[in-house]
């Protein structure tokens, strides 16, 4: 089971669509303990195109100190 945060998984309703919290279940069910699962992730980096302060987000940040990071859009 990986680290998941949050810990108790996403909350249904408008705030979190079924497809999200299908997908962190499956997440939690078959990735082993050395993965890191962050529901929602978000970040600040800057624009490509002008270098101003931009806000980032995606509905799952999937990380593994050997594979690297993955940012899934569910």
């Amino acid at each position: 089971m990986p680290r998941m945060i949050p810990a108790t998984g996403p909350r249904g309703g408008t705030a979190c669509p079924r497809a999200e919290a299908t997908v962190h279940a499956r997440l939690d069910r078959t990735l082993p303990a050395d993965w890191l699962v962050v529901h929602r992730g978000r970040w600040l980096g800057r624009s490509q195109r002008t270098g101003a302060p931009q806000d980032g987000e995606a509905a799952f940040v999937v990380a593994h100190p050997l594979h690297g990071i993955l940012a899934l859009e569910v």
